[in-house]
């Protein structure tokens, strides 16, 4: 989160406060003691994030570690192929010239790579992977338009509840935050004793943290 927040604001404050407001949310809480296949997801999403940016911004390099993060983050939940899509779209409608380099197309085949094992035992079990994923959120009658309003609305209540309830109008319970705001301090003071503190030392002092 620190990482990407300083390459798209490029401001080290921002990406701090981003940092810390992903400690926030007791979404995060849960992820840390609780064993579920989401954690693993988000690390590989932000991952996937991250090396995506880099890679649209020139870095070769990086469409190897994209496709490897949206390969294994498919892995472990098919959520993942959420945000391929989101890529593709960027690509697509933006960046049309990266589409006619190599980097894109190695990402797409080192994800569909790691795929391929689940891909083989899907075929030899009626693809009951896919199934079952498409079958979600679905009322045992199938589709209709008011289970669907109703799942739109347990989602978006769901999102309230994961980035810390909706008290006063504010998305975030301001004491959650201020539980973490000492995490700033020696970040801070370590700043003001040396301007010079590179940003990657910081980034590893959250990570410290």
């Amino acid at each position: 989160v620190y990482a990407l927040t300083l390459r798209i604001a490029r401001s080290e404050r921002a990406a701090l406060v981003a940092a810390i407001a992903a400690l926030a949310m007791p979404a995060t809480w849960a992820g840390s003691v609780l064993m579920t296949i989401d954690p693993i997801l988000v690390f590989f999403w932000l991952l996937a994030m991250y090396a995506f940016h880099r890679a649209v911004a020139g870095d070769r390099g990086m469409w190897a570690l994209t496709g490897a993060a949206l390969g294994l983050g498919m892995l472990s939940k098919f959520t993942m192929a959420v945000l391929l899509l989101s890529f593709a779209l960027y690509l697509v409608l933006v960046d049309r010239r990266t589409l006619r380099t190599r980097g894109p197309w190695l990402a797409l085949l080192i994800a569909v790579a790691l795929q391929s094992g689940v891909i083989y035992w899907n075929a030899q079990h009626d693809w009951v992977s896919f199934r079952h994923t498409a079958a979600i959120g679905l009322d045992e009658g199938g589709w209709s338009l008011g289970g669907s309003l109703a799942q739109v609305a347990e989602f978006l209540g769901a999102q309230g509840a994961a980035d810390g309830g909706f008290d006063d109008g504010f998305p975030v319970d301001q004491g959650q935050v201020a539980r973490f705001v000492p995490l700033l301090v020696p970040v801070e003071q370590a700043r003001h004793h040396d301007p010079r503190l590179r940003a990657e030392e910081i980034d590893r002092a959250i990570v410290g943290f």
